[in-house]
């Protein structure tokens, strides 16, 4: 699937879903893309009840851009356990609720384009982001999903917090 679907497609998938109080901000209303440098990526941004957000920005790799989108089929994986995206006190939300939350809807959606699901916070070497997803297609493209920015109630977008992750906002 390419970015131009996987977006649409993920918020799409995770509006109903959304726990009270919880708001899903398109990346443009969010003004990322005004952002110098920011201007063709993608993404959303989940609002917690108490005011805190987590930007979720998607990288894609693989996949040939210069024909046509061919859609390939396979076998999904296996469904999972749902996760509740759980309402912390003070309205906040965990990073890892958040990403168990999106990663079993992915799952679960049983959509035929993913091969497989992989959370950052349960590999073996967790890399530089601590938190996010990788969704690998059976057309051999990949969405990776990280957290640009987590934000306290009150706190803006800026290069100092730019990649810095918060357990909780």
């Amino acid at each position: 699937m390419r970015a131009s679907r996987f977006i649409p497609w993920l918020t799409q998938l995770l509006e109903p879903h959304l726990p009270e109080g919880v708001q899903l901000i398109e990346w443009s209303e969010a003004g990322v893309t005004r952002d110098a440098g920011m201007e063709a990526t993608m993404g959303f941004v989940l609002q917690a009840p108490g005011g805190g957000a987590v930007y979720l920005q998607a990288v894609h790799s693989g996949g040939d851009y210069s024909t046509e989108e061919v859609v390939v089929e396979g076998e999904p994986p296996a469904p999972v356990p749902p996760a509740d995206l759980a309402i912390q006190p003070g309205g906040q939300v965990r990073m890892v609720d958040v990403e168990a939350w999106i990663t079993a809807l992915v799952i679960n959606s049983q959509l035929r384009e993913i091969a497989e699901v992989q959370r950052y916070s349960t590999r073996p070497n967790r890399g530089a982001h601590p938190f996010g997803f990788n969704v690998i297609w059976h057309s051999g493209a990949a969405s990776h999903v990280h957290l640009l920015h987590t934000l306290r109630a009150g706190e803006r977008r800026s290069a100092d917090n730019k990649y810095r992750v918060l357990e909780v906002v």
